[in-house]
């Protein structure tokens, strides 16, 4: 069944305005860590490609990287790939040293809403894919509350142009 792309396109937008009423907002569109204790959330959700002829924008390569970053007790940081929009990465990351609060989000350019893929609160690892929901930087925030240091190896493999630790 083919749909016309206005009504594609009023659809993610009545989706996007429920899920930004349902987001705290913080600095740029989302709060990364609010300190309440949330279930562990399931490996990223990821949002559907567009079908061909909807704008799909998958021409880079695959491309594979490791990064490791190192956390000071109470310390936070961000990972982020340059993705466009329906572009898909695997990845893993496994913290040494304790578990993590994480937020898996994109952010488009411009200072747009955030899009949150998935958050948890004292997790050693995470898991899965990450569909891009628009063009921008999508990936990892991590902050550490232990009393001690910890090492996050993160591990990514798909289609993305850059990444880079923010």
């Amino acid at each position: 069944m083919k749909h016309h792309p206005r009504f594609t396109i009023a659809a993610i937008l009545i989706f996007a305005g429920a899920l930004s009423a349902c987001e705290k907002d913080g600095s740029h569109g989302h709060s990364h860590d609010d300190g309440a204790a949330a279930p562990a959330a399931p490996a990223a959700v990821a949002a559907p490609a567009p079908a061909e002829g909807e704008g799909a924008t998958n021409e880079a390569s695959a491309r594979s990287d490791e990064m490791r970053v190192n956390l000071a007790p109470n310390q936070g940081t961000e990972v982020k790939l340059v993705m466009n929009k329906g572009q898909k990465v695997d990845y893993s990351w496994q913290s040494e040293g304790g578990p993590v609060n994480h937020d898996t989000h994109g952010e488009p350019p411009g200072g747009g809403k955030a899009h949150r893929y998935g958050k948890a609160v004292q997790v050693p690892s995470d898991s899965g894919s990450l569909v891009a929901v628009f063009d921008g930087e999508h990936g990892w925030f991590w902050r550490n509350r232990n009393d001690r240091a910890v090492t996050i190896t993160l591990k990514v493999s798909g289609q993305y142009q850059a990444i880079q630790q923010k």
